[in-house]
C-alpha cells in the first residue's frame, strides 16, 4: 500500500482586523492640493490659493513669499497676517502699513500646544471686537493653518471637533495632515466646554 500524501501546508493566518476604535499613531499626509493655473501671473497665482474659511473673518493661505503677496492680501482684505511656520515667514521689510503681524511658532507636524492655540484664540477675539479680518498661514497653508482654523470655528461658531475639522478640509483640501492637529482642536473643545467664554457684547 503507498504511503498516504503529504498534507498541503496550512494557509498563514490573516492579520486581524483592528479593534473598533484604534487609529494608527499618525496618518500620511493628504494628497497634495490640486495644481494652480501656471499661466496666472506669480501675485494671482499665489493668492488664487487663498481660501476664506468665514468670509472676511478668517482666511487661510501658504506662507507669503514677498511683498506682493502681502500686498495682495491687503486687496483682499485682510488686517492682520498670523504666522506659524518658523521655518517660511515674510521679511518684515515687505510688510505693507496696512497688515498687522504675529508669529506662533509651531513646528511642522508637531501637535500645537495649547498655549499657542490660546495666543491665537486671545488674537482673534481682539480681532473680532475691531472687525478686523484674520489670515493665517504656515509652510503649505494646510497642516498648522488648517488646525488652528478650525479652532477657530469651535470657539466663534460654537462647532465640534469633528463638523470644525470637516468645515475646514471642504474649503482646503489636505487640511489637519496629523492626529496630533487634530486633537489640538478637541483640546481646546474640551477647555472650553470646563470654562465657557462670555457672550459676545
Amino acid at each position: 500500500m503507498s504511503d498516504p500524501a503529504p498534507a498541503a501546508p496550512a494557509a498563514p493566518a490573516a492579520p486581524a482586523a483592528p479593534a473598533a476604535g484604534d487609529e494608527p499613531a499618525e496618518r500620511p499626509p493628504h494628497q497634495p492640493l490640486p495644481p494652480l493655473d501656471l499661466t496666472m501671473p506669480p501675485e494671482e497665482f499665489w493668492v488664487s490659493d487663498l481660501r476664506w474659511i468665514v468670509p472676511q473673518q478668517l482666511a487661510v493661505v501658504r506662507a507669503p513669499r514677498n511683498k506682493e503677496h502681502l500686498d495682495a492680501l491687503v486687496r483682499e482684505g485682510v488686517v492682520h497676517l498670523v504666522t506659524l511656520s518658523p521655518e517660511a515667514m515674510p521679511k518684515p521689510e515687505d510688510f505693507p502699513n496696512k497688515i498687522k503681524s504675529t508669529v506662533i511658532p509651531v513646528e511642522e507636524f508637531d501637535m500645537p500646544t495649547d498655549e499657542a492655540v490660546n495666543q491665537f484664540i486671545e488674537l482673534c477675539e481682539k480681532a473680532q471686537q475691531k472687525k478686523e479680518p484674520v489670515c493665517v498661514h504656515c509652510r503649505q497653508g494646510r497642516g498648522r493653518a488648517g488646525a488652528f482654523a478650525a479652532c477657530w470655528l469651535v470657539r466663534f461658531q460654537g462647532k465640534v471637533p469633528d463638523a470644525a475639522i470637516s468645515a475646514v478640509r471642504m474649503l482646503r483640501p489636505g487640511a489637519l495632515e496629523t492626529l496630533g492637529q487634530e486633537r489640538a482642536v478637541k483640546r481646546l473643545h474640551d477647555r472650553l466646554k470646563k470654562n465657557p467664554p462670555p457672550p459676545a457684547k
